[in-house]
């Protein structure tokens, strides 16, 4: 490749490696190694005919990336639909959501001191199956509840939902394993959970 330097004259840049990017080094062109994908994808993960998907992935830390996000797809039958981090027992989730309805009326909804963020609160018809996109912050600042949670989701019997949620006694500095879970009911089989970790 023809480039000119700061004398204007016609300097060869030869071709690079494999996967290489073009980037500027002292002010003229060169090669450099291959960037790092914004989304590297940690897993993929498939329901059984239960009340719990548990998702074991390599640790995770906060400080070398900028975040987690999840897709969720999937059916299930009655109950509230739920997810927490690292299986923590922890009673210290807070959970803030908007219901919204076909007809345009939205509807709020608040938990706390619970175990796990309430995604959807609970449905009462059998076979509700939706799709979930999640947004983990995980605690960057190595102090309490600075963890947090966003989501937003819509399908059949769940309509239309949005929340967001914090972690106020736990300090979480790495993820280890997402658990996704139903307070009551079972996910249908061949459910599916998406993970990507978000680099900085």
């Amino acid at each position: 490749m023809l480039y000119f330097d700061g004398s204007s004259v016609a300097q060869n840049l030869s071709v690079g490696s494999e996967s290489d990017t073009l980037t500027v080094s002292g002010g003229v062109p060169a090669w450099g190694g291959a960037a790092s994908a914004i989304y590297e994808k940690v897993g993929s993960f498939t329901t059984t005919a239960s009340t719990t998907l548990d998702c074991d992935i390599t640790d995770i830390t906060g400080t070398d990336i900028a975040g987690l996000y999840m897709v969720f797809n999937g059916r299930w039958n009655t109950g509230d639909l739920k997810i927490k981090f690292n299986g923590t027992s922890s009673t210290g989730h807070s959970t803030n959501g908007l219901r919204m309805e076909g007809n345009g009326n939205l509807y709020g909804y608040y938990e706390t001191d619970t175990n796990g963020f309430l995604l959807c609160p609970s449905v009462t018809t059998s076979g509700s199956k939706g799709t979930f996109q999640i947004f983990a912050n995980l605690n960057r600042l190595d102090s309490l509840s600075s963890f947090n949670c966003q989501w937003s989701g819509n399908g059949t019997n769940v309509e239309s939902w949005i929340g967001s949620g914090y972690l106020s006694d736990t300090n979480v500095t790495t993820i280890t394993e997402v658990n996704l879970f139903k307070s009551s009911g079972n996910f249908d089989a061949g459910c599916t959970l998406d993970i990507y970790k978000i680099n900085v």
